[in-house]
């Protein structure tokens, strides 16, 4: 009976055991297909992984390509903004170019315009101011002149302009060339009625003035003309 007792604890103990030695090694094929169907998710992940990022490349070229569109439209519209401008730019130019050509012809002619003015300006006041310094030296549209020699006509007799304080007749002998100009003038002191050397100059001085007609009949001829100053 003993013995049988010690087999049954025996035969308990090993189907014990056994049972132990089986869990591990069901654990430890367990553990290993688990590991290995984890590898495999690992290598089909890796595989699946694989196939977004050859579309990512693909979105990336499309982007980019639509970049570059983009890009080239902005230049192309940039450009035709440039041409616009610079169109607009030469129209202004050019405006602003016949503006000032034509204010620059506007200033000429008023400048033109005010000098012709100012020289009308001048002319009479220079024109008055000697009518006024006549009438001071007594110039003589009061003065009388004569002259003798014979079938000669006068072209020219200025009347003279004198300052002298002095009045008289005084007569000049002349010697009139075939052209009519006088080539010698003296003072007539005995015909004459003043003695005053102021109106004789000027007297000698309005003779040299003197024109007659041509004559190709006499090559010099004598004359006489006499002046009859009013005085001051």
């Amino acid at each position: 009976m003993k013995f049988n007792y010690s087999y049954k604890a025996f035969l308990f103990a090993t189907l014990i055991v056994g049972n132990l030695l089986l869990v591990m090694i069901l654990i430890k094929i367990g553990g290993f297909n688990k590991e290995i169907e984890t590898q495999y998710e690992i290598e089909y992940l890796e595989q699946k992984d694989t196939k977004p990022a050859a579309k990512t490349s693909t979105k990336v070229a499309v982007n980019t390509h639509k970049a570059y569109n983009e890009a080239e439209k902005f230049i192309t519209q940039t450009q035709v903004e440039n041409q616009n401008f610079e169109q607009e730019y030469k129209k202004r130019f050019t405006n602003t170019q016949l503006e000032n050509d034509q204010v620059t012809q506007a200033n000429n002619k008023a400048l033109l315009k005010s000098q012709e003015a100012l020289k009308n300006v001048l002319k009479n006041k220079k024109s008055q101011e000697i009518k006024t310094s006549l009438k001071k030296e007594n110039i003589a549209g009061n003065t009388t002149i004569k002259y003798r020699l014979v079938n000669r006509r006068a072209l020219q007799l200025p009347n003279p302009v004198y300052t002298c304080d002095a009045s008289g007749k005084v007569v000049i002998n002349i010697t009139v060339n075939t052209g009519g100009n006088v080539t010698q003038a003296t003072v007539n002191k005995s015909a004459s009625t003043t003695t005053n050397e102021c109106l004789f100059d000027s007297a000698i001085t309005y003779a040299f003035k003197a024109r007659f007609n041509t004559d190709n009949s006499k090559e010099t001829q004598l004359g006489t003309i006499t002046y009859i100053f009013p005085g001051q």
